[in-house]
């Protein structure tokens, strides 16, 4: 088995590159302190796995794993992280990833890598509790905006734009007293009374 590290952390990466030669399925580890010269290297299309870590100079991890995707569709990649952001983990996936690893959690990683070269795909638990959080949070987000209706929708929009109830009723050519009542019952809906207190709902839901 022959893979590839792109870490541009020298210490990291040379501990990798060790651990990795110790086990006997490894015939060669290559390692590239950006993605750019790994790109380049005439090695890479003899590669059976790539070992990515996302926050690289240049080009960056999940660009990186979209490109090898694109042009070597067989190459399996698996990001290495320091990073927790959901958004992050979603662009890696939807990159080719089909694995994604906290630099935290690496005692698995031989067990990550044969999981991953029969077929499977592997989130560390740390990254598996976020993703679920998420989507549980989008399930919530989801119950809450179908309790308004579409005038009300369309209110909670100016909302969040800073229009200002006349404003808003002009846009929507209603009278001010309908946009008060309005905003008075997604206020109700979203369990907010005030404005202040209705942004930070829509940020917790992931609205801005």
């Amino acid at each position: 088995m022959n893979i590839g590290i792109v870490e541009n952390d020298e210490q990291f990466g040379v501990f990798l590159k060790e651990r990795l030669e110790s086990w006997k399925e490894v015939s060669s580890v290559h390692i590239w302190p950006t993605g750019e010269m790994m790109w380049r290297d005439s090695k890479l299309p003899g590669l059976d796995l790539a070992l990515l870590d996302i926050h690289l100079p240049g080009l960056s991890g999940v660009e990186l794993a979209g490109m090898l995707s694109e042009k070597y569709p067989d190459l399996k990649k698996i990001m290495l992280t320091s990073l927790q952001s959901d958004e992050i983990v979603f662009q890696a996936l939807k990159a080719g990833a089909v694995a994604y690893v906290l630099k935290s959690e690496m005692d698995d990683i031989q067990e990550v890598i044969r999981i991953v070269l029969n077929g499977g795909a592997v989130i560390t638990p740390t990254v598996a509790l976020r993703v679920m959080r998420h989507f549980q949070r989008d399930k919530s987000t989801i119950q809450d905006l179908s309790q308004l209706t579409v005038r009300e929708k369309q209110i909670l929009e100016e909302l969040s734009s800073g229009a200002s109830p006349r404003e808003m009723a002009e846009t929507l050519h209603l009278s001010i007293h309908t946009v008060r009542q309005h905003i008075k019952n997604i206020y109700s809906k979203l369990q907010v009374s005030s404005r202040a207190e209705l942004g930070k709902r829509l940020k917790q839901m992931g609205i801005d």
